[in-house]
């Protein structure tokens, strides 16, 4: 399983983005490689990132939220 992850695996550098994530200032550097990687959702059981709920268009949801979302 750990083969088939790394094969899918993209490697990103971090965009410059200004801090979004206040509470957690660590956070932001998930949201900046989301942006980097033009991710369309984070999937996060982190509540701070949960309570941003968005940045420039990425959503960030519950793994339980996207799931429903795609039928799973």
């Amino acid at each position: 399983m750990i083969e088939e992850f790394a094969e899918a695996a993209e490697i990103v550098v971090a965009a410059e983005i200004a801090p979004v994530v206040i509470r957690d200032p660590d956070d932001d550097a998930v949201v900046a490689c989301a942006v980097a990687s033009q991710s369309d959702v984070i999937v996060s059981g982190d509540k701070d990132l949960l309570d941003l709920g968005s940045y420039k268009g990425i959503r960030i949801l519950k793994a339980i939220e996207l799931l429903t979302e795609l039928g799973l």
